[in-house]
């Protein structure tokens, strides 16, 4: 387990090792019991243990040296199965009416299969379980091509506890990684519901230039592979993509046809999804009588086939945002305060903070400024996590309204420039809408182009950010190097061998061979070719004894002294070739001669400096 998921950090449950030996959970838990009496393991919880000290790379050389790769194989194979069994029944527990179940790969009855049927606790245990299973994806991704369907499965399954914080930092290079797999053997599905997850990740961080790429591909490869699950869910992520950066008419199409794939495949939560999506829209473009009659249709589609699941909490908060379109502030309140506590317990901690940044905005529309400044900084707070600085604009610029209605026009400025940094950095529409609130409230202009400083909470999100993107680059970068094969290195042959650097013969085409009689100058096999001729520019002048060094300045043609070979300067200093400045022959030490002629010049120098000082 240690050496698949690769993080010294990293502990595995009871469950995880009964399915990773292939033996019944009291075997396991007596062999785990056993390993933490004699001291290498140690318990990080219920249930869970963890290696002592550095035993866990003993533990990983032992895997290699007496583990043959089939037996790791299948010891990876019961694993992943059983961590999609396990993501299974968290689904069935969250969603009961959902059809996603039908589309992801099937469980063997006699395979290992968890009893957990208390909803709340199987999200928790889901929770606890998923960055050891995105480290392990990744492992497996890279060591065993087989596995590629299942991996993607499960990172369908892994969106719910992997929106924001580390563990997004750790699902987008485990999605490329296993997307790259897929290209690689040629598994079209696998690629396309890999690709979907990024991008919906990528969406889910308000990340929508990086996830229109990712989700045009997965339609692409939907259309190849026939896969029903991506050919609806591709499209409408594209419809989201589009409403978020404006894009009216694109998203109307996007979402038109995902609706339309789900009637066809009689998909009716995926239906009431793309409703609540159209709802958005027509919110955004003003129809607002559509837009109340599209969500509460939704709302009910929720309310009939799964009451109490996170999806009819998307279905109210797109309830609320038609009803504020409509001018029923009132109402749409009363929908966020019961979609809240939806999120809350399904541990979507970015949609909880979006919900409180929509009930800011609610009640400054209400004027009650003294409760909406309260819930935007909660939501300002609840957004303070890694991935979640894009939302946070939002909850900033609700928070500059609702302070502008108490009188603290200066503080709501503050806010309004640091939502307007947001904005710009992730090119969101939203920036035009504060340029122009800063230019109607500021009175006095700032002079120059400088803009105030941003606070230390915006410094400490942005850099929050900025380490959870390097993060993903790095562990994504590590992956393809490790996929690489030797044949796509543009430093090797088909062969295997490294390509020359330089071509075999340096001369020129028309140049004839050297005599072996003719004299040969110092260092000739070791000098570089000559540089190019290009018309329009003069050579450099040369000496007629000094081939290759400076000419000299006192108007003789001869070299100067140690620099026949353009090696050495007049003042015993090392100089190289103008054409090479690491040229090992060029940069010998200066002979005893030269450095003798050298000294005593610099010695007649020093002696007329001093005569003159006396005199």
């Amino acid at each position: 387990m240690a050496d698949t998921a690769g993080a010294s950090s990293a502990d595995l449950s009871s469950g995880a090792a009964a399915a990773l030996l292939g033996a019944t959970p009291e075997r396991s838990n007596s062999l785990l019991e056993e390993l933490r009496s004699a001291g290498a393991l140690h318990k990080a919880g219920t249930g869970r243990y963890r290696y002592t000290g550095q035993l866990r790379r003993l533990a990983c050389r032992s895997a290699d040296q007496e583990l043959t790769e089939a037996a790791r194989d299948e010891a990876l194979v019961r694993l992943l199965t059983w961590y999609l069994a396990l993501g299974r029944q968290m689904h069935a527990l969250r969603c009961p009416s959902d059809r996603l179940l039908n589309d992801l790969a099937r469980v063997p009855s006699d395979g290992p299969a968890p009893a957990e049927k208390d909803r709340a606790r199987a999200l928790a245990i889901w929770a606890e379980e998923t960055p050891g299973l995105l480290a392990l994806l990744r492992r497996a991704a890279l060591r065993t091509p087989g596995i590629v369907r299942q991996a993607a499965d499960l990172l369908l399954l892994a969106q719910v506890t992997a929106d924001s914080g580390a563990l997004s930092a750790a699902y987008e290079p485990a999605a490329r990684t296993v997307a790259a797999r897929a290209a690689r053997n040629g598994d079209a599905r696998a690629e396309g519901r890999a690709r979907l997850a990024l991008a919906e990740a990528y969406l889910a961080l308000g990340k929508c230039a990086e996830a229109e790429p990712e989700a045009r591909r997965a339609e692409q490869l939907a259309d190849r592979s026939g896969d029903p699950l991506t050919r609806f869910r591709a499209p409408y992520t594209r419809g989201l993509i589009a409403l978020h950066q404006g894009q009216h008419d694109t998203a109307e199409r996007q979402l038109t046809a995902a609706w339309e794939q789900c009637r066809r495949r009689n998909d009716q939560l995926g239906e009431a999804d793309a409703l609540a999506a159209l709802a958005r829209l027509w919110a955004a473009t003003g129809n607002s009588g559509d837009a109340v009659l599209f969500a509460e249709r939704s709302v009910g589609v929720h309310r009939r086939l799964a009451d109490g699941s996170a999806r009819l909490a998307h279905g109210r908060y797109a309830l609320s945002e038609a009803l504020s379109a409509a001018g029923r502030h009132a109402d749409a309140l009363r929908e966020l305060f019961q979609a809240l506590p939806l999120f809350e317990q399904d541990h979507q901690r970015l949609w909880a903070g979006r919900t409180r940044c929509r009930t800011a905005e609610a009640m400054v529309a209400l004027i009650r400024p003294g409760e909406a400044v309260t819930a935007a900084e909660d939501a300002a707070k609840r957004l303070l996590v890694p991935g979640g600085e894009r939302w946070r604009a939002d909850a900033l610029t609700a928070l500059g309204h609702a302070e502008t209605a108490l009188g603290r026009k200066q503080s709501a400025q503050t806010h309004w420039r640091e939502a307007l940094a947001i904005h710009e950095d992730f090119g969101a529409p939203g920036a035009h809408t504060l340029r122009a609130l800063l230019r109607d409230k500021q009175d006095a202009p700032t002079p120059g182009p400088r803009r105030p400083a941003p606070s230390r909470t915006a410094d400490l999100a942005r850099t929050g950010t900025t380490l959870r993107d390097l993060t993903a680059a790095l562990r994504t970068l590590t992956d393809e190097l490790r996929l690489q094969t030797p044949a796509d290195k543009p430093d090797e042959h088909l062969s295997g061998s490294a390509a020359p650097l330089t071509p075999s013969n340096p001369s020129t085409p028309n140049s004839p061979p050297p005599s072996p009689t003719s004299p040969t100058p110092p260092h000739t096999t070791h000098r570089p070719p000559p540089p190019p001729h290009h018309p329009g520019i003069p050579d450099r002048p040369r000496g007629p004894a000094d081939p290759v060094g400076r000419r000299s300045r006192g108007g003789g043609g001869g070299p100067r002294a140690g620099t026949a070979d353009g090696s050495v300067g007049s003042r015993g200093r090392r100089k190289s070739h103008r054409w090479c400045a690491l040229c090992s022959p060029c940069s010998r030490a200066v002979s005893l001669e030269e450095r003798r002629t050298s000294d005593a010049r610099r010695a007649r120098r020093r002696g007329r400096a001093v005569h003159r000082g006396v005199r």
